[in-house]
């Protein structure tokens, strides 16, 4: 087995590819399920709108 692996390296190459596309996969997933709450935000009006609507 250890010939094997050491006359073809580029499986190492795809194994470390595989690993990094588990733990993208992995980091994604927890993120979606641990998301924060949504928080409802006030529309905030701009100084020009304010400005127009204060009748000046």
């Amino acid at each position: 087995m250890r010939t094997f692996l050491r006359n073809r390296p580029w499986i190492w190459v795809w194994v470390a590819f595989f690993v990094l596309f588990g733990a993208w996969g992995t980091l994604f997933t927890i993120a979606l399920k641990n998301q924060p709450e949504k928080v409802p935000l006030e529309q905030l009006q701009t100084a020009s709108s304010s400005s127009e609507n204060s009748g000046s």
